[in-house]
């Protein structure tokens, strides 16, 4: 439900912020309404447990669904107008801050286990990822080739790192798993098997390896020392290639190289640390 002149009404819009809180919302409410034992519609034993279960779930599900679409009006209310002046007071800012902030704020939701990149388009706008940047690239191909280098939290650099020092079975042979999809700067399999989210040894190397290349290829990029053409290419293309395609200078994809590295020395005491406990 969304708010308009005329009312509410349903929005086909995708994503929104409310399709991240219902999936939230939904279990609790569904244990809280479980819970009362004259919602059941069957009480006898006669029929088999999985389809009693299943019978008695329908007038649950039925009153989360209601309480859902009284609540949610409500709940727009409430926060709407205040989440208007916290996406206007960050709009506002200049693109260099704009994206520092989106980075770390997609990087804050992935460790809490929501998929930032979507979680972010669903709170902000994401025009600024279109607009130029820094040496002829726009905002877009700046963050994909030069700050989450291998994926969102440059993990590509923390299964490296793991393969070098790490000594955990189960770690190296997930770390072996993860190398394909990494290199195509795909992190899913990493944040949710390893874990990232939660996982408060590796919390800081998450949001410091991209806050470091942010900062580092602004300035690196600035001086001017690269060119670059102004095709823009997908974020799943390889690393290394990608770099090599957006420039066709293989300084460019030395200097890709060697932030993997420093990202790699980054996650290294984490590593170590994880080991030990």
């Amino acid at each position: 439900l969304i708010k308009m002149e005329a009312g509410y009404m349903l929005s086909s819009v995708w994503p929104n912020f409310y399709s991240i809180l219902i999936p939230l919302l939904v279990p609790y409410m569904v244990r809280f309404f479980r819970q009362f034992t004259w919602l059941k519609l069957v009480k006898s034993t006669i029929v088999s447990s999985f389809l009693m279960k299943h019978v008695n779930l329908i007038v649950p599900f039925v009153l989360v669904y209601l309480t859902l679409f009284l609540l949610l009006p409500i709940l727009d209310l409430l926060i709407g107008d205040a989440a208007q002046v916290l996406v206007a007071s960050v709009t506002s800012l200049s693109i260099e801050v704009q994206g520092f902030l989106r980075m770390i704020i997609i990087h804050c939701f992935w460790f809490i286990g929501i998929h930032g990149d979507n979680t972010y388009l669903s709170l902000f706008s994401d025009s600024i990822m279109t607009q130029p940047f820094i040496a002829g690239l726009s905002l877009n191909s700046f963050y994909n080739q030069f700050v989450i280098v291998g994926g969102s939290g440059c993990l590509l650099s923390l299964i490296i790192a793991t393969m070098w020092k790490g000594r955990s079975l189960q770690e190296l042979a997930l770390m072996k798993v993860s190398l394909p999809f990494n290199i195509f700067n795909f992190c899913e399999l990493i944040v949710y098997a390893l874990p990232i989210v939660f996982n408060p040894v590796y919390l800081v190397p998450f949001i410091l390896a991209p806050s470091v290349n942010f900062l580092i290829s602004s300035w690196v990029l600035g001086t001017g020392i690269f060119e670059f053409s102004s095709q823009e290419i997908s974020w799943m293309t390889p690393v290394l290639l990608n770099s090599w395609l957006i420039s066709g200078d293989v300084k460019v994809v030395l200097y890709q190289a060697l932030l993997i590295t420093l990202n790699v020395f980054i996650y290294l005491p984490h590593i170590q640390q994880n080991t030990v406990q």
